[in-house]
């Protein structure tokens, strides 16, 4: 009977102890260590990515060679089209006038009097630029990626008014997720609805049911941001990866299809196929190295230097700690997405600068096997060959005319095809990423490098490519090391001059939201 009491006692005690347990797992234990208490910044799968993001770190990533890869051999005289995936928010109304102002052509953009689009034909009256300002919202406003693959082509057809053959290139931009959402919060607090925008999916648009609307007036004017966060229909909520994704493979904006965090698993990975596939996208934080790797990857050339808030006004904002988190709780796949975007963005930039790098090394090497006395050497196949043959094939390829329609790019692209090895010249040393200096594009210091500022790189970027280098690259490859401290509220710093650059840190200070021409809405006529 005594030994009944005792094991009762005894359970009791492991109960009463299972309960504290609970409780302080729930209630007062860390954030990133427990998942009861109320408030959970994100799921599991997303975690490690978000606090990585509010600590402006980047997690380590290794792409391959192909994913970094893009060299393309546009040709805006025969089929090439160029299509702009604008989303709401991320800079896009910008870099799409300097797509129809500033870029250096044989055939530039024509603006037709009294209206604010642009013809951008070649030579052959064929359209090379499926955007807002050369065609308009011709798949919808803000079209997304579902919506262009639909539509383009017969856009394009009825918009020329016969069908051919033509090779799209899809680019997009890509913005941090706080801030863009901010951005669209204050657009939609001034009255703007995006309302007309089609949602269309495997032929239909989205009913009333799937994307019910936040509000019951005309439009939602005066939205406090408490209340745009609390609308689960919200389509600003990772606006991002849901306009990136294929929407047809989730099954459109019926979401009683598939769990929840299935759903959006699959999206978060559709979208980052599609971006990684697409020909080019830039990041808004990033403009000059966003310019460089456009020029480099197209062969085209703008005739003015990118900078950020161009053309835009700033609004000082008053955000705290909660409400950042609570953004970033409803943007938890736009911030993975972004992370990703970011570092693969940054390794292209670097491949590209490498490649420059080489490119001049050769040029190099020719100058001094010309002056020479040698009469042989050993090229790049390893071979023994004569060197007038080997000068021969330099000269051919710097004969060989330019296909994608920029003024510039000739001496450019045949540089890039030299590969040969001259056994008495020894490369100089390639500056690698740890060589890289935090500061300006070109590699020197600067106190504020993501400040409004006139970049200090040339319009045309031939004279030095290789120094020519991204200072921000040293800082990703020292940021790979993902954060072991709690990374809650505690992680959220002041924006100041020595913050780290591939990341956005947040306090209850004033934040810097630019916002673009309040015409979005309007159809470009």
């Amino acid at each position: 009977m005594k030994e009944k009491k005792i094991g009762k006692l005894v359970i009791g005690v492991l109960a009463v102890l299972v309960l504290l347990g609970f409780l302080f797992m729930g209630y007062f234990c860390a954030d990133q260590t427990c998942a009861l208490k109320p408030g959970s910044p994100t799921p599991g799968y997303l975690h490690f990515d978000v606090q990585a993001y509010l600590k402006g770190e980047l997690p380590a990533k290794v792409f391959e060679e192909k994913d970094l890869e893009r060299d393309f051999q546009v040709d805006l005289e025969d089929g090439d089209v160029i299509v702009f995936h604008h989303m709401q928010k991320t800079g896009g109304t910008t870099f799409g006038r300097h797509l129809v102002n500033d870029l250096q052509l044989k055939h530039p953009c024509r603006k037709v009097d009294g209206r604010k689009r642009y013809d951008c034909q070649n030579s052959d009256h064929h359209v090379w630029l499926f955007s807002r300002y050369s065609t308009g919202w011709r798949c919808g406003l803000h079209a997304d990626w579902t919506e262009l693959q639909e539509c383009v082509d017969r856009e394009m057809d009825a918009f020329e008014g016969k069908h051919r053959t033509r090779r799209y290139h899809y680019i997009t931009m890509l913005r941090d997720p706080v801030k863009r959402y901010l951005s669209e919060w204050m657009h939609v607090r001034r009255g703007a609805t995006w309302k007309t925008a089609q949602l269309r999916c495997n032929g239909r648009q989205a009913t009333l049911q799937e994307v019910p609307f936040c509000y019951n007036s005309s439009d939602w004017y005066g939205v406090t941001i408490e209340e745009f966060l609390a609308c689960p229909h919200n389509l600003g909520n990772n606006r991002q990866t849901r306009m990136l994704a294929n929407l047809s493979a989730v099954g459109c904006y019926n979401r009683s299809l598939l769990p929840p965090d299935v759903r959006d698993k699959m999206l978060l990975e559709s979208a980052k196929t599609n971006l990684r596939n697409m020909a080019y996208f830039g990041i808004l934080e990033y403009q000059p190295e966003m310019q460089y790797l456009f020029e480099k990857t197209f062969h085209l050339k703008f005739g003015v230097q990118f900078s950020l808030f161009n053309k835009t006004h700033i609004t000082k904002l008053k955000m705290s700690n909660k409400t950042v988190e609570e953004i970033v709780k409803v943007n938890s796949l736009d911030v993975k997405l972004y992370q990703y975007a970011k570092e693969l963005f940054l390794q292209r930039v670097n491949h590209v600068r490498r490649k420059a790098a080489k490119a001049q090394e050769t040029i190099s090497q020719y100058s001094n096997l010309e002056k020479s006395n040698i009469d042989y050497i050993v090229d790049s196949s390893k071979q023994v060959v004569p060197k007038k043959e080997v000068l021969s094939r330099s000269e051919e390829n710097n004969d060989g005319s330019s296909r994608s329609g920029s003024i510039n790019d000739k001496t450019e692209r045949s540089q890039s095809t030299l590969d040969v090895h001259v056994s008495e010249t020894v490369p100089k040393k390639v500056k690698g990423d740890h060589d890289l200096e935090p500061g300006r594009f070109d590699g020197s210091r600067s106190e504020g490098i993501d400040e409004p500022r006139k970049s200090n790189i040339e319009p045309q970027i031939d004279k030095s490519e290789g120094d020519q280098a991204d200072s921000r690259l040293k800082s990703l490859h020292q940021e790979k090391s993902l954060l072991t401290s709690k990374p809650g509220i505690d992680g959220l710093h002041r924006e100041s001059r020595s913050r780290q650059v591939t990341g956005e840190n947040y306090d209850d200070s004033e934040l810097d939201i630019d916002e673009e021409d309040n015409d979005d809405e309007d159809e470009v006529k």
